[in-house]
């Protein structure tokens, strides 16, 4: 199955009055040129929507689960809800991100994002930085997966 969606930043705009019509430029990390080529055949339309920060629900509200839900691990420091680095822990908890990532459990979900994102915490992911982008690149392309199953 062809990937169905990829994220890049804009990078230009410009009309081409001769033709009349815009053109837009956009970029992404080279590393994903094979994942973006497989979408980005010439003369195929795409649709283009602008990606919001979305903020994130609390782990209770997920599970279902109240506040007397005893902890099952000593907690890590706490990470701001709404951050990208609180998306990576939600997706680490994920069983559906585990199944993509092709790993058994949570544990092994964190250490694979950390070997995908060459980071060595969570906390390292924020906006504007090697591994904010990494980080969204890799949960767009989980959300493309979990969309299209």
């Amino acid at each position: 199955m062809k990937p169905a969606a990829f994220r890049a930043t804009v990078h230009g705009l410009k009309t081409v009055p001769t033709r009349k019509v815009c053109q837009i430029t956009l970029e992404f990390p080279i590393e994903e040129l094979p994942h973006v080529a497989q979408i980005a055949e010439h003369g195929v339309w795409v649709a283009v929507a602008r990606i919001q920060e979305v903020a994130a629900t609390p782990p209770s509200a997920v599970t279902g689960e109240g506040d007397a839900c005893p902890p099952t691990s000593p907690s890590p420091p706490k990470i701001k809800h709404g951050t990208l680095a609180y998306q990576a822990v939600k997706a680490c908890r994920d069983p559906v991100f585990w199944r993509w990532l092709d790993v058994p459990n949570e544990q092994t979900a964190i250490a694979r994002v950390y070997d995908l994102l060459d980071i060595e915490s969570r906390g390292e992911i924020i906006p504007g930085t090697r591994a904010g982008a990494a980080w969204q690149m890799l949960e767009s392309m989980f959300t493309a997966w979990r969309v299209a199953a």
